[in-house]
């Protein structure tokens, strides 16, 4: 049950930083603003979104003992290390996972961030669907 929970709001927190990135509004005001891109915040939470990406494929889902949740595990991992990648970007200046695939995924996160809410979105209305 906590799985299940962590594994609806992870995505969707880590989709909504990733659709909010890069937008010239601020993010939030002043007493949550600790949100704001390059904060040790959004690392914090895209690591807990790789670890709950992880804890959910592992977690059994219908007697299948790998599988678990695919596409919430997969939505909260890729949402996390983008989130992750972004922290050490705006620290450093250089992307922390040198792949084109992830060249890819931080040009378009904001979409990447849209599917994540979509796929949590999903999620915690069909719980009981074997990939989602």
């Amino acid at each position: 049950m906590q799985i299940y929970f962590l594994s609806v709001v992870f995505p969707a927190l880590s989709g909504w930083l990733l659709f909010k990135s890069g937008s010239t509004v601020p993010l939030l005001e002043p007493p949550f603003s600790i949100l704001d891109e390059g904060s040790t915040a959004r690392f914090v939470v895209g690591s807990a979104s790789i670890i709950t990406g992880v804890l959910t494929l592992l977690s059994p889902v219908s007697g299948i003992p790998f599988l678990g949740d695919a596409f919430p595990a997969a939505a909260s991992t890729l949402s996390g290390l983008c989130l992750v990648d972004e922290y050490f970007s705006a620290r450093d200046g250089k992307p922390f996972i040198k792949s084109r695939f992830f060249e890819v995924l931080s040009a378009y996160k904001r979409k990447t961030g849209v599917y994540s809410m979509i796929i949590a979105f999903l999620h915690f209305l069909l719980p009981k669907a074997l990939f989602l």
